[in-house]
C-alpha cells in the first residue's frame, strides 16, 4: 500500500477558504475550475478560428466569382454599405 503524504491546510489563494492545497496554491474545487476555465478558452479560440477561416474561404471565393465575371465583361459595381463584412454585387445593366 502506498503511502500518501497529506496535503498542507492553507488559505486558499483564489477562494480564501482554510482547505488543502492541490497546487500553486489553490484548493482542488478552485483548481479544478481554472483547468476548466482554460479548456473553455481553448474551445472557444478553436471556434473563432474555424470561423476566420470559414470567412477567408468565402472571401476568396466571393473574389473568385467577381474576377470571373469581369473577366468575360460583365459590368459590375461592388458596393460597400460602411461595413466590412457586407458586400453585394450591382449587376449593371
Amino acid at each position: 500500500m502506498r503511502c500518501q503524504q497529506k496535503r498542507p491546510v492553507r488559505e486558499c489563494m483564489n477562494c480564501r477558504n482554510g482547505k488543502p492545497i492541490v497546487a500553486h496554491g489553490l484548493s482542488e474545487a478552485c483548481y479544478k475550475a481554472d483547468q476548466r476555465a482554460a479548456a473553455r478558452a481553448e474551445d472557444t479560440q478553436a471556434a473563432s478560428k474555424e470561423g476566420r477561416k470559414l470567412e477567408q474561404d468565402c472571401r476568396r471565393q466571393y473574389n473568385q466569382i467577381v474576377s470571373a465575371l469581369r473577366a468575360r465583361g460583365v459590368p459590375i459595381a461592388v458596393v460597400d454599405n460602411g461595413q466590412d463584412q457586407d458586400y453585394y454585387l450591382s449587376l449593371l445593366s
